[in-house]
């Protein structure tokens, strides 16, 4: 009588890699099996050595590139052994019941395993355990699951004991994410982003290779052996809202934006929706008047989108500001920043909307997918009575005559997509802005240059999200140099390459230490280690600013947390050129969750084309050591970023770090242009009221007419002087 397949008949071999990633296993089916290590002998430990030549599942490929998902898998086949390898979303004992070999019979059932899997049809003991059962196989052939496109048989090398076979998705990213258990409803993604990735969205899922062996080869009711490993694989999706351009139909008004910021949307049931993104806008108008103000006018909100590959729009409006007077944002009268004296209208508007944005087809791993567009307000204008410092609204009267003032933002929503396994994951710094003195993003194609002595801030984030629960930045290194080729990877160190009068420091910790992971293709680490005495004689510009900022003005919490560094931009040569940021961040956790050490993260992100991008070394798995994030935390990345400084001003010639200005004018720090010396037309104007005075008494004496009254006298130079000067 054939004996049952019994569950403790099943043997969890921990030591091989059956899929390069962590081996989850557990020996819970009754017996007594010790923990194997990762490497450790299989025979030694246990009776059962039936796995002890095995060979791997690993992943050749594993991206997206204009929508199309690619999954190649390396599935190894042992010759001369009965073994046959599942491929599926769900673990070999998902149901119990109902499992992919039948216990009695040692038959393979395609539907007692997922929809999502490599088992295509139904077979018997002695045809799919056999090496010539995989051949090549078609997506047709494949149908009758929903996943896998395309089997290739492999060849066998001389001296070679396996043969190298491959499994293959190719498809949109639809049926990747459409995958589901075998209760056809229950998908195999699962979110993990929470809340506070209010920029970001993740998925992840596991993916089991199962390799399935008989106890007995000769009879296919003795029951079957398996080893299981599983990978885990992920799908990120990460938001940046970028404004590149603010402008006024008007002279009068000018407007200037406070932030953008982005993030999910979530329906009814707490699902994300990946095709809609939430934007909340908040701007300032400056009115260039002392008794004028402005209101928004109802339902004049627009946008236009500026592609017509990509799909994206206006959804709804949630929230505007009100039309009436009585219900504006009060006036905040401030003095005129470029003159210092006239005082001005400060209102602030906000707006919340969501926009469509359908990403479906443009993917790509790892890099920006822009969806650009402009936002329109429209504004009445009123002139009020400014009394004791604020307008009476009740004096303001009618609109001005005309249209409404139109005030338009370009506005760029930069979607990344990350698709992944754990192994590849890494912590990713990301550009949120750079902005001048004026608040414009510098960043973008097109952008005006910086100014030399111009205060620039730069906001960066960290991915993934869920670890801002834990985690925040702490800056160790910034530099900026000259030089576009430091952005490049020729220089994958940035300014640490620069020569020392090409740069100079804004801030440096004197616990810095950066060793770069650097390994070429074989594996082999080729990072050189950067401390504090690589840097401590370079000239140093003090930041004005830096710190992890996760409240707003009104100590609210911040959606997205951002490092701000705020930095004088410095003109290290004359002329107008490309320069690089290049920063370094520590990676520190929060004295309320000890339970990760802290750690020094340097990543790579450039400014290129656009907008600024993450990139990364990518190397076959077969050449990188196993990690995790965690492991990444704890690793070194580099960030570069690139912008254009404008040198120094007409008229002025450079001497290191500094812009000097013709004699008798001065640099400006609000024009940032050289301008006449106040201080050179004070002592020209004392001369001219000693030469004056001298005269006008020398005619008086001479004319024998009067002695004048020293009163009469110095009113007489007042008016000569302020005549003299005026001409001048």
């Amino acid at each position: 009588m054939a004996r049952s397949f019994r569950p403790y008949d099943i043997f969890w071999i921990l030591p091989i890699l059956c899929f390069m990633s962590h081996v989850k296993c557990q020996a819970n089916f009754g017996d007594n099996i010790d923990e194997v290590g990762f490497g450790g002998d299989v025979v030694s430990k246990n009776e059962d050595n039936r796995f002890a030549d095995m060979g791997q599942v690993t992943k050749d490929t594993y991206d997206v590139s204009g929508g199309v998902v690619t999954l190649t898998l390396n599935v190894q086949d042992t010759i001369g052994i009965k073994e046959f390898w599942i491929i599926d979303f769900e673990p070999y004992r998902y149901n119990v019941d109902q499992l992919p070999v039948d216990e009695g019979t040692g038959r393979l059932i395609a539907a007692n395993t997922g929809p999502c899997s490599n088992v295509y049809e139904d077979q018997d003991f002695n045809t799919y355990l056999s090496d010539d059962y995989f051949q090549n196989r078609s997506a047709v052939e494949l149908g009758a699951k929903d996943l896998f496109t395309e089997f290739t048989r492999g060849t066998v090398e001389t001296n070679q004991t396996r043969r190298n076979n491959k499994i293959h998705f190719k498809g949109s990213m639809a049926t990747w994410f459409d995958c589901t258990e075998s209760d056809g409803q229950t998908k195999v993604w699962q979110l993990t982003s929470d809340a506070s990735s209010a920029d970001e969205l993740e998925y992840r899922t596991m993916l089991y290779a199962i390799n399935v062996r008989p106890k007995d080869e000769k009879n296919d009711a003795a029951g079957l052996s398996f080893v299981q490993s599983s990978i885990e694989l992920i799908w990120r999706l990460s938001r940046t809202a970028i404004s590149k351009l603010i402008i006024s139909s008007t002279a009068l008004l000018q407007p200037v934006v406070e932030f953008v910021r982005v993030s999910a949307v979530f329906d009814n049931q707490g699902e994300p929706i990946a095709t809609q993104a939430h934007l909340h806008i908040r701007f300032r108008t400056v009115v260039d008047s002392e008794d004028q103000m402005v209101t928004y006018v109802q339902n004049s909100l627009l946008y236009i989108a500026d592609s017509e590959s990509l799909s994206h729009g206006l959804r709804v409006i949630i929230s505007e500001p009100p039309s009436a007077i009585f219900e504006s944002p009060w006036c905040e009268f401030l003095l005129d920043q470029g003159t210092g004296q006239q005082v001005q209208c400060n209102q602030l508007w906000e707006f919340k909307v969501i926009l469509d944005i359908d990403v479906t087809g443009h993917e790509e791993n790892r890099s920006p997918i822009d969806a650009s567009g402009v936002f329109e307000f429209s504004f009445s204008e009123y002139t009020c009575v400014n009394a004791s410092g604020g307008f009476d609204i009740n004096e303001c009267g009618d609109p001005i005559d005309g249209d409404p003032a139109k005030v338009a933002l370009l506005l760029t929503i930069q979607t990344v997509v990350f698709i992944q396994d754990e192994e590849e994951d890494q912590i990713a710094i990301m550009l949120v802005a750079l902005k001048g003195a004026d608040n414009q993003e510098l960043s973008v194609e097109g952008a005006r240059g910086i100014a030399h002595k111009e205060n620039v801030t730069l906001e960066v984030k960290f991915s993934p999200a869920i670890l801002r629960a834990d985690y925040t930045l702490d800056l160790q290194l910034f530099m900026v140099c000259r030089g576009e080729e430091y952005v490049s990877d020729q220089y994958p160190h940035g300014c640490l390459h620069a020569p020392s009068l090409d740069r100079y420091v804004a801030y440096v910790d004197e616990q810095f230490s950066y060793t770069p992971r650097i390994y070429n293709t074989s594996g082999v680490f080729e990072g050189t280690p950067y401390d504090f005495s690589h840097v401590e004689n370079d000239f140093l510009q003090d930041l004005a600013f830096e710190g992890y900022v996760e409240e707003d003005e009104f100590q609210r919490p911040l959606p997205v947390p951002v490092h701000r560094s705020t930095f004088v931009n410095l003109a290290l040569s004359g002329e107008s050129q490309k320069y690089v940021i290049t920063n370094v961040y520590r990676l520190v956790e929060k004295s309320a969750r000890k339970r990760r050490r802290d750690a020094t993260i340097i990543a790579k992100t450039v400014v290129n084309d656009d907008h600024a991008v993450s990139f990364f070394h990518d190397h076959p798995f077969f050449h990188r050591y196993r990690r995790d994030i965690d492991d990444s935390v704890r690793e070194q990345h580099g960030q570069r970023y690139a912008y254009t400084s404008m040198g120094c001003p007409p008229g002025a010639t450079h001497k290191y770090m500094d812009c000097h200005c013709p004699a008798g004018t001065e640099y400006s720090a609000r024009s940032f242009q050289c301008e006449i010396d106040n201080s050179v037309v004070t002592n020209e104007i004392e001369e001219i009221e000693k030469e004056v005075e001298t005269n006008v008494i020398q005619e008086v004496g001479e004319s024998g007419a009067c002695a004048l009254e020293s009163s009469v006298v110095a009113t007489v130079i007042s008016w000569c002087v302020l005549v003299i000067f005026w001409c001048l």
